[in-house]
């Protein structure tokens, strides 16, 4: 499974930061890999069951549940975000009027979920991303409920995919994220 792969990867790479909840490693950045690749396992976890939660049966199979890796990418979190912090003090600033304001840009993003569904995505996600947008000057497209454009018939998980090349197929915008 996709999950496991990604775990193991994330034992391989950094075995000290993952088995030291990164404790171990994080200072010298060795653990940002491994925190990437947990990241990666658990939004396939999301993408399973819509929560953070593996089904028993494939969890056995992969050998690995939530619970050996969310605990790791909260720990994880802390020593990347620490790195990433002491990175960005050490940088030069960018000047606002760096990006070229020719450029079409549009964010996109789905956020079709089930008036009843228990998560509070469908009341964060459209205020983030419209916020977002605003800040940077980017076209928003939200797309809040299926039929999602260029997905007729695929799962949620997969519509993004299908969504983001019918925008670049339309040549509406230069860059799309």
């Amino acid at each position: 499974g996709v999950v496991a792969g990604y775990y193991m990867l994330a034992r391989l790479s950094s075995p000290q930061a993952v088995e030291s909840l990164g404790r171990i490693g994080a200072d010298r950045g060795e653990a940002g890999v491994a925190y990437r690749l947990l990241q990666m396992a658990l939004i396939f976890i999301f993408t399973l069951r819509n929560g953070n939660r593996i089904p028993e049966g494939p969890g056995a199979a992969w050998g690995v549940t939530e619970h050996a890796i969310i605990p790791s990418i909260m720990q994880l979190k802390r020593g990347h975000d620490w790195l990433l912090q002491d990175r960005l003090r050490r940088r030069q600033p960018i000047s606002p009027s760096f990006r070229d304001p020719s450029l079409r840009i549009v964010v996109v993003s789905i956020c079709a979920y089930p008036a009843d569904h228990p998560l509070a995505l469908p009341k964060v996600t459209p205020l983030n991303r419209d916020a977002y947008a605003r800040r940077h000057g980017y076209a928003l497209r939200l797309h809040m409920e299926p039929p999602i454009i260029g997905a007729h018939g695929l799962g949620l998980q997969h519509a993004k995919l299908a969504t983001v090349l019918a925008y670049m197929q339309s040549g509406e915008f230069d860059w799309i994220a």
